[in-house]
């Protein structure tokens, strides 16, 4: 059997404080996969074993990790946001138990006997061993002197806080793992109303392309941060140090590189005309280098489901790392985007073929 630890982010679902505080928009869960259903290409993901839930109204169980099974049963889960260990011994009957151990628990180890678990919490720099026959920590082994933090490494423990958010379902790595993007669709109040989500943006490289959100509506890191505490997390306490904090570890992230020059597919001829292509085209009037973005708002001949039509232009850098296109995702790929949607205007004549090949290839370089 394969276990998976992962989160499940409801696209239809809002951050309204019902849905948040039941886990409809964000579920922590671990799925259980029979090796041939993994293996077989033709398996549905909806058909692809059971899940298990981690969160309840019992508590939290944000951003799961670490997985273990034992012998006799027993679901074990590193609870990386909320600083424990869930155990579930029953997977016929709902209900878990949670374990307090150090700050940010990544992995985990168990003896020959099942008796101790030991849990890796890197945070707080410890090893925390569990009692699994009473479901108690029994003792925290310090790996060193802990340091004074930087303003960025205390920012840093902050965005993996899953407690920060109601009742602990998701922390800012949930949607944004590492400071990049799922890719998902999140419909929060990040264009100031609910019902058309947008699709999350890579926080990498995100210290140089002011203003923020797809409306271009916060002019600086830290009003963006408040405002995901306010309306996403929906976090009631007073945040302003804590967006300071966080803002200090993003400046800190470099922009995606491109896996085509990270795999050394660069064509040097290639990217010399699809450079001249992109500013003849005009895009650069909107995706300007060196960060490939602008402080504007642009009408793209799409609009949202609120009717909103107007979108400041995310960084196109790491261009290659990303599957789904537009605010919306509803461009699979850089292709559809300029011949599908004939962007960046639909009323000029078609792309050619010719001219296609080396637009991607520059596009897919950044």
């Amino acid at each position: 059997m394969l276990w998976l630890a992962g989160q499940s982010l409801n696209p239809r679902a809002t951050t309204f404080q019902t849905e948040v505080m039941w886990g409809v928009l964000m579920d922590n869960q671990i799925r259980s996969i029979p090796v041939s259903l993994a293996l077989d290409p033709m398996t549905p993901v909806h058909q692809m074993g059971r899940v298990y839930g981690m969160g309840d109204e019992t508590g939290p169980g944000g951003d799961p990790g670490s997985v273990w099974s034992t012998r006799n049963g027993t679901l074990i889960a590193a609870l990386e946001g909320v600083d424990k260990i869930a155990l579930r011994p029953r997977l016929d009957q709902p209900g878990v138990q949670r374990v307090a151990v150090g700050d940010r628990p990544v992995d985990m180890a168990i003896n020959r006997e099942e008796t101790r678990l030991y849990v890796a919490n890197q945070f707080s720099d410890t090893i925390s061993i569990v009692d699994l026959e009473e479901n108690r920590s029994i003792m925290d082994i310090s790996l060193g002197t802990q340091p004074m933090l930087e303003i960025h490494e205390r920012g840093e423990r902050v965005f993996y806080d899953a407690e920060l958010s109601l009742r602990g379902w998701f922390s800012c790595h949930s949607c944004h793992p590492k400071g990049h993007s799922s890719g998902l669709l999140n419909d929060n109040l990040g264009d100031d109303h609910f019902g058309a989500p947008k699709r999350i943006l890579s926080l990498l490289g995100i210290k140089d392309t002011a203003p923020f959100a797809w409306k271009g509506s916060l002019s600086t890191l830290e009003d963006q941060i408040s405002k995901s505490f306010r309306d996403t997390l929906l976090h009631a306490d007073n945040t302003q140090e804590k967006a300071l904090e966080i803002g200090a570890f993003l400046r800190t992230l470099k922009s995606p590189p491109s896996w085509r020059t990270l795999r050394d597919e660069v064509d040097t001829d290639q990217i010399i005309k699809g450079k001249r292509l992109f500013r003849d085209l005009g895009c650069q009037e909107c995706h300007r280098p060196p960060t490939y973005t602008s402080d504007g708002r642009y009408k793209v001949g799409i609009q949202d489901e609120a009717g909103e039509a107007d979108f400041n232009p995310p960084s196109l850098r790491g261009l290659s790392q990303r599957d789904d296109l537009f605010h919306d995702n509803r461009a699979h790929s850089i292709e559809a985007v300029l011949v599908d949607h004939g962007h960046p205007d639909p009323t000029a004549p078609p792309i050619t073929q010719k001219d296609l090949e080396p637009l991607i290839h520059f596009l897919l370089s950044l």
